[in-house]
């Protein structure tokens, strides 16, 4: 076989896994293709393989005993052995089969399966003579066959282990598959014998060889049918000499060969058009994840070395030599910023962009550079910025950065005058790339302005019509800062802490999920014993408006400012993450965190879209001294402000990002009706109200294409929404305080410049009679509920009480962002699960914020129920009349509610499907998409005394699963009033 640096030095063909061996280290393998795809085998025969070494003389081979924890049956193909010396025993996958053989659990449903065993085997022989025994003893470690029937049709089928199977068959010679009609239950010792079958397939002769897998035998039937088409008699023509194997396209057989040679290439990627530009390129290079062509080894002095520039059509490769690579950045704008400890600062606007002439650089240009200029506590230092593309971080800078990176090929100076630098890299997709690379067009932006302390950066992202489907779970704008340096982490005003560094990740021990550390060897002794996750950082959009981090030696400030939520999905309670330890800082524009994969971005049926993501602001700050370092946090929020007010910017260049004076503004007044609170209308004091893509009520909280505006109504209803782009929207809402989403009846239309005033309307919350009793407050949050301290064993500083100048215990910040609370309801109640008596229970007290499994000794898990008990003084028995129970639900994870009324034995009266997948429960999230449920309770169910609801949360397969209640009421009839 060859070696895997022979394949690196190969020439690529149709797809990646196919090379032609151009520079082997065996020359006797020169011309020959290799492909992984080329020795595969049948599960039936695919009982042994692997490698051999002639010297020492030894032989590793791994042994399939059996094929019944595999998937596809006797005859799926897969993977053996291949280039790497890799060898596998594969239990599933898609190869020769595609998505139909995906292993798809659905609904919650328990799935429990043994892969294996596997005998890895090694054997030896004594001399380099003897290699070839080493195969044979190989087989007879562990050769076995699948059941065959003899020569009467009688078969026996041995060793099957306990379960229901169906019985499937076929016979060399005939054409089809053969099943048994009936199901096969086996149990432990049993012999069934199920007598006589009978099989009626349509006749077949074929015959099986391995001449199929030489690769680009596609290419065969042009040169065999270079005319016509295939032409087949029956009666006359023989299957075996004239029906070619696969019916393919033709390939064209007259072409002309255009050959390119390259001196040298570095970071580049040549793409050949033919006649025009705007078509898809005849011919593209590969581009590997360090940006460019196999990078030239070329000695220093050597021509080639230093700054030039690659120009082909309307592409341009830059080399500067004042970063440590090439610029090239990555999709989610992924990329490391370090600050340098000889910081100062230029009292002047420093451009070192060098004057482009016929866009090329002059060769005197020594680099380019870009330096920021700002003044802060009347101290000056320099700030110098290096951008380290990801792929030349180390193990411990990546740590925690596993998404696709899409590389920029193309750089554009967009804008250079003395008030603006806007640069431009981007990233364009062909049909010819596929799915190696996610089908959109990428254009990241960045730009800087005189006495800004800082840059701004936002992308556009583009999917064209016709192009794949393909679905975007999350992207975002992440910066790594160097951990020797930046220590102080800063959220709020409230949330503000020393944090560990990567290192004392790596040495801690990992607790329930990836995410969650204890920190049991910190750097910093006073860390130890506490809990690092950084979901217990996360934020409400909302209120995520500046975050970073300080570094006390020099005293200087990074911070993202995030200007507006226009861009970001979900609306203004979606939480997502900030910064966490790394040192990282975010901006998330897409993700499915505290919501699941109902607000992935689905892109179907090759629709056209388009999509501006920012700009956000990366904003640096420096204190005169270490004693000033406070005061940088207050700075930051002082610089938020001011981004905010001046929202939407003026200043980017791109005409996708409209200015002020090209949006919109819709205002309006909203009031509250609801009859059994009182009769006159209620001003929606502090209600949300938000602009989003049309859809259903609610829908907004699940929408992640369009663009979202949001703003909160004062006392008496007023609300003003304004830099709204043109487009088509819905009108969504809710009030703080009441039950239920508002849609506004009518579609709105937002142009340039417009004014729309929609006057005074009505929301009608979900009401059908006097309220009984009630459980919570209707915010779409568990937080009113009770949440308990953590164990002591998993605690994070930040969100315990402290003692306060009066030496009391403070109230702690979010203490429901604490590590392991979910594992506090069984040992709050150990024997009995939770009940809660209408009258004399206090939800802040008595009612557990999450509704979880309980945890049984043997780490498996059961459902739990709750009781709400409950008198009723007296019970009408008009027919058809209805009690209401409405049980609003703030989070929903992997869950099944059902509704019992007095007794447990009946059926429920009602029952949800299976529901969410926003695992907020743990990712310390209180709240995750809102879910409301109006269930009618038959007043004749009821009794005069005492009544018991019984909420059982059904699913218990993990310690995750389960319900976050926002609210809970009961209704009566509607005649009560």
């Amino acid at each position: 076989m060859p070696m895997p640096e022979d394949r690196e030095t190969s020439e690529p063909l149709a797809y990646p896994e196919a090379v032609i061996l151009t520079h082997p280290i065996d020359p006797e393998l020169k011309g020959e293709v290799d492909d992984k795809y080329q020795y595969p085998c049948g599960n039936q025969d695919c009982r042994v393989r692997g490698w051999i070494s002639s010297d020492p003389p030894v032989g590793f081979w791994m042994i399939i005993p059996s094929n019944e924890f595999r998937t596809g049956g006797p005859v799926k193909q897969d993977l053996t052995s291949l280039v790497g010396r890799t060898i596998l025993s594969m239990f599933v996958n898609l190869h020769y089969s595609g998505e139909y053989l995906s292993l798809s659990i659905r609904d919650g449903e328990h799935w429990k399966k043994v892969f294996g065993p596997v005998f890895i085997y090694l054997n030896s022989a004594s001399a380099e003579g003897h290699i070839s025994k080493l195969w044979d003893d190989a087989k007879q470690q562990g050769y076995q066959f699948w059941t065959r029937a003899n020569s009467d049709g009688f078969f026996s089928i041995n060793g099957a282990r306990p379960g229901n199977y169906s019985l499937y068959g076929w016979v060399l010679g005939f054409l089809g598959d053969y099943k048994y009609g009936i199901n096969v239950t086996i149990t432990p010792g049993c012999k069934v014998n199920l007598g006589d079958l009978m099989y009626e397939p349509p006749s077949n002769d074929s015959v099986h060889v391995d001449k199929f897998r030489q690769y680009e035998l596609w290419e065969r039937y042009s040169e065999l049918y270079p005319h016509e088409d295939l032409v087949y008699t029956i009666g006359t023509t023989d299957y075996n000499k004239d029906w070619f194997f696969a019916h393919v396209n033709r390939v064209p057989n007259e072409t002309h060969m255009l050959r390119v040679a390259i001196a040298s290439a570095t970071a580049s990627q040549l793409l050949v058009h033919l006649n025009k530009t705007d078509t898809y390129p005849v011919f593209s290079t590969r581009v590997h994840h360090s940006g460019g062509l196999e990078r030239d080894r070329v000695p220093d002095g050597a021509p080639g070395n230093g700054k030039w520039v690659l120009l082909i059509g309307h592409f341009v490769y830059m080399k500067k030599m004042s970063w440590s690579q090439s610029p090239l950045l990555c999709l989610g704008l992924l990329l490391q910023l370090s600050l340098l400890a000889d910081c100062s600062l230029k009292s002047e606007w420093t451009r070192g962009i060098p004057r482009r002439i016929n866009v090329e650089v002059p060769a005197s240009s020594s680099r380019l550079r870009l330096l920021i200029k700002h003044r802060f506590l009347e101290t000056e230092e320099t700030v110098n910025l290096v951008l380290t593309p990801f792929g030349n971080m180390s193990e411990e800078e990546e740590t925690g950065f596993s998404s696709l990176r899409i590389h920029g090929s193309s750089f554009k100076v967009i804008k250079e005058a003395e008030d603006q630098i806007e640069l431009s890299f981007t990233s364009t997709w062909y049909h010819s790339i596929g799915y190696k690379s996610v089908p959109l067009n990428v254009d990241k932006r960045f730009i800087m302005l005189p006495g800004r302390s800082g840059f701004y950066s936002y992308a556009i992202y583009e999917h064209l019509q016709g192009w794949p489907d393909f679905n975007l779970d999350e992207t975002r704008i992440a910066f790594k800062l160097r951990h020797d340096l930046f220590r102080y982490m800063a959220i709020s005003d409230q949330r503000q802490r020393i944090m560990p560094t990567p290192k004392d990740r790596k040495t801690g021990k990992r607790l329930a999920y990836p995410e969650a550390i204890l920190l049991t060897h910190p750097s910093n002794p006073e860390l130890k014993g506490e809990v690092d996750d950084k979901y217990q950082y996360s934020c409400e959009n909302q209120h995520n408006r500046v975050h970073g981090w300080i570094s006390s030696d020099p005293p200087v400030g990074f911070w993202m400012i995030n200007p507006s939520d226009e861009f970001r999905t979900g609306g203004p309670v979606k939480q997502d993450l900030t910064s966490h330890v790394g040192p990282t800082t975010l901006s998330m524009f897409v993700s499915v965190h505290y919501s699941g994969e109902d607000l992935s971005m689905k892109i179907r049926n090759g629709e056209h879209w388009k999509k501006v993501f920012g700009p956000v602001f990366i904003y640096l700050n420096s204190a005169s001294d270490e004693g000033h370092v406070t005061k940088l946090w207050d700075n930051a929020k002082q610089q938020m402000l001011t981004e905010v007010q001046n929202w939407p910017y003026s200043f980017p260049a791109s005409n996708d990002f409209p200015s002020s004076d090209q949006r919109g503004t819709v205002t309006g007044r909203l009031f509250i009706q609801d009859r059994f609170l009182q009769k006159e209308n209620i001003p929606a004091d502090s209600a949300y109200l938000g602009l989003a893509a049309p859809g259903d009520i609610g829908s907004w909280q699940t929408e992640s294409k369009g663009y979202q505006f949001w703003t909160r109504a004062n006392s008496n209803g007023s609300f003003s929404i304004n830099g709204v782009r043109p487009g088509r929207y819905n009108l969504y809402g809710w009030v703080p305080g009441f039950l239920g989403d508002y849609k506004y009846d009518l579609t709105i239309t937002i142009t340039r410049g417009s004014k729309l005033n929609l006057g005074h309307f009505i929301y009608e919350p979900p009401r059908q009679g006097p309220t009984l009793w009630e459980i919570g407050i209707p915010d779409r949050s568990a937080a009113e509920f009770y949440v308990p301290d953590p164990s002591r064993k998993y605690i994070n500083k930040l969100y315990v009480a402290n003692k306060n100048s009066d030496d009391k215990d403070s109230i702690p910040v979010d203490k429901f962002r604490q590590y392991g609370l979910w594992e506090r309801y069984a040992e709050l109640y150990p024997h009995e699960d939770l009940v809660y008596t209408v009258g004399t229970s206090d939800y802040s007290k008595d009612w557990f914020f999450a509704h979880v499994d309980r945890r049984n000794d043997d780490n498996t898990y059961k459902p739990t129920t709750w009781q709400i008990r409950f008198n009723l003084d007296k019970v009408t028995r008009v027919p058809n009349e209805t009690h209401m129970l409405r049980v609003a639900i703030a989070s929903a994870t992997g869950s099944q509610l059902l509704v019992h009324l007095n007794n447990t034995d009946s059926y429920p009266v009602f029952s949800t499907s299976m529901i969410g997948r926003d695992n907020a429960i743990a990712r310390h999230g209180i709240h995750g998409l809102y879910w409301v449920y109006n269930i009618n309770i038959p007043s004749n169910r009821l009794t005069v005394g005492e009544n018991i609801i019984f909420l059982t949360q059904s699913k218990h397969t993990g310690s995750f699963q389960g319900l976050m209640y926002d609210y809970i009421r009961l209704e009566g009839p509607s005649t009560s009033i």
